[in-house]
């Protein structure tokens, strides 16, 4: 049986007497199996690689770990793949390590009854070095704009900018915000600090009170100029730290100090505020509600870091209940793959030394995370991946910028030329978005600076493009110049064969294991010439590719305007053959032809001399 329904059966004996019997059947497995995997950053090159699936009784699990140039594919028939309970597994041998770079994880699920099941995720690993800073990100040192001679960062959202202050040529540090890095945008405002943001565009942070000796929360609309100060009866400093988006977008936390003495964490809805009295502050909150800051514990009188779930009623989680010692919670992540929180901040011992922290909500672990070789550390921000920042001491003391990955610390001060370490240093990193994108501030030439740091192997989400793939009847040679977040819209446009060149011959390419940018493919067109809309994020890494000696199938790789990548100076001089014949070969539907570019959407024949690299996008 193909499918459930009601049966009708025809019987006959051996006298020919016949008769009928009718059966319903309601019980056939039609469904694909579910699968995922999970995220994974790492400085192991030889990593487990772990992911779920609803049915564990599968009948075959292929996990095909690829990055364009390194491919590597394990089975459950083969036993390279494990599967236990709804969990299952792969590891990469020590004979067959990773290199440093962004890797797709392609998992295709087989159940008993033959349905097929995909992942639909990609970039879900990504290989650093043992110093990721110098090769996962560039520093981009935020502009004064002409206003000032020092600058602070504290806060990003998902579009990249920035906020925090800048000190004007004479006088305090004034609000400032870097709109996607550019330049610094003048509040105009008296002295205090932004120190966040929503992706809407909505800046909270707070200023010295124009009517008052202390300070107030000031809510500020960089989309029009119009702001709004966030005072509260008989307070002497309020101050707003953070504000979300999404489901309960628009509200805002903080903290208030009454003229008397009590502290008291925010939440703000305008117009109205309620007082957490049984808080101390409310330092974080993300797009579901989920806020966390500090309250006051009344057994030990000390001060704790805590997180409430959304909803109403809920109960504070304190996250560090066996501990007497002080902590405080500074960020809370947008919900990750499994649907969980990750929660950040610092905690001191008896003798005030501070360490960092990272908590999540799935498990409710409380995990202390290393430093750099000194005795403190802090962290400032977390993600959706559960990548902390903040900051660490050193062995010989100093401060720097730290990055902590799967508990792993690194130090962010690596980001900078060589040259430019004796005199110039990272010490802050104070919040990371989930494109992997870092605010913070240190000492550049001299003077205290914002910086952004921008990754360079990390994928970025949420910055989505589009490219029009032109397909002619018959056959086309083609290449996709971003990393597509479906293919499902170009194997509706071709014939189900797709040819690709492993070195020494051709090889069949299913919709499972899906195409892969910087490589070539022959596909098929039955129909009318036609446009497919492939929509996808930037390829992550260099715009290089390693090639074997002979001749390879490669693409370019970029984004809108998808310039054409010249091919003099963009590949070793060695490849060109020493008859002089073109470095290059595409087809044009019906001959081949020599070309000096690569093109986006065009794949590309080269034929190379001896094995190297080559340029094959910005």
């Amino acid at each position: 049986f193909t499918a459930n329904g009601t049966f009708t059966f025809q019987f006959a004996d051996a006298a020919g007497n016949t008769g009928t019997a009718t059966a319903t059947v309601a019980n056939i497995d039609k469904i694909p199996p579910l699968v995922s995997v999970h995220k994974l950053i790492t400085a192991d090159t030889t990593p487990l690689i772990t992911g779920t699936t609803d049915k564990p009784e599968l009948t075959e699990l292929e996990v095909v770990v690829t990055n364009g140039s390194q491919t590597q594919t394990f089975r459950k028939s083969t036993g390279t793949v494990t599967i236990v309970g709804n969990e299952w597994s792969a590891g990469i041998s020590a004979g067959a390590a990773l290199s440093v770079g962004v890797y797709s994880v392609n998992v295709t699920a087989t159940d008993a009854g033959g349905n097929v099941g995909t992942d639909d995720t990609s970039n879900e690993i990504v290989i650093v070095s043992s110093s990721p800073s110098a090769d996962l990100y560039r520093t981009l040192v935020l502009p004064l704009a002409g206003i000032g001679n020092a600058s602070r960062a504290f806060g990003i959202n998902n579009g990249g900018t920035v906020v925090g202050s800048i000190q004007p040529f004479s006088g305090a540090f004034t609000p400032a915000v870097w709109d996607n890095g550019a330049g610094a945008i003048d509040s105009d405002r008296p002295a205090g600090t932004a120190y966040g943001l929503n992706d809407s565009g909505l800046v909270v942070g707070s200023i010295r009170d124009p009517d008052g000796p202390g300070f107030v929360g000031f809510v500020w609309d960089i989309n029009n100029g119009t702001s709004d100060l966030l005072g509260i009866a008989g307070a002497f400093t309020t101050r707003a730290w953070d504000i979300n988006d999404g489901t309960r977008g628009g509200q805002i936390v903080g903290s208030v100090l009454y003229t008397g003495g009590q502290q008291a964490g925010v939440r703000w809805n305008l117009p109205s505020a309620i007082a957490e009295t049984d808080t101390r502050a409310i330092y974080a909150i993300n797009s579901t509600g989920w806020f966390a800051g500090e309250y006051r514990r009344s057994t030990l009188w000390v001060n704790h870091a805590f997180a409430v779930p959304p909803g109403t009623g809920q109960s504070l989680i304190d996250l560090d209940p066996n501990s007497g010692a002080e902590s405080r919670a500074l960020a809370v992540s947008e919900p990750g793959d499994g649907g969980g929180v990750f929660v950040a901040g610092e905690k001191s011992d008896e003798l005030g030394v501070t360490r960092a922290f990272f908590w999540r909500s799935d498990t409710q672990v409380f995990q202390e995370l290393g430093t750099l070789g000194g005795l403190r550390a802090g962290a400032c921000g977390v993600n959706s991946d559960g990548v902390v920042v903040g900051w660490s001491e050193t062995a010989d003391g100093a401060i720097h910028a730290a990055l902590w990955i799967n508990q792993g610390i690194f130090d962010l001060s690596g980001v900078l030329p060589q040259a430019a370490r004796a005199t110039n240093v990272l010490e802050r990193a104070t919040a990371i978005n989930d494109s992997g994108q870092i605010a913070g501030y240190g000492t550049i030439d001299g003077q205290t600076r914002a910086v952004r740091l921008d990754p360079l192997g990390i994928p970025t989400t949420g910055t989505t493009h589009t490219f029009n793939l032109q397909l002619r009847t018959g056959w086309n040679l083609i290449s996709l110049p971003i990393q597509p977040t479906s293919q499902a819209p170009l194997w509706a446009a071709i014939s189900s064969t797709v040819w690709d060149w492993n070195g020494t011959g051709y090889e069949i390419v299913t919709q499972a294991q899906g195409l892969t940018p910087k490589r070539g493919y022959w596909v098929y067109r039955p129909g009318a010439a036609t446009v497919v809309a492939i929509n996808g994020t930037p390829v992550p890494g260099p715009g290089t590719l390693d090639v074997e000696a002979g001749w390879s199938l490669i693409g370019p790789v970029g984004t809108a305007p998808y310039a054409d990548v010249e091919a003099p100076g963009a590949t070793p001089v060695w490849i060109t053959p020493a008859n002089g014949a073109g470095v290059l070969f595409g087809w044009d539907g019906v001959k081949y032809g020599v070309e000096d570019e690569l093109s986006c959407g065009h794949g590309h024949w080269l034929d190379a001399k001896q094995a190297g690299t080559i340029k094959v996008g910005p």
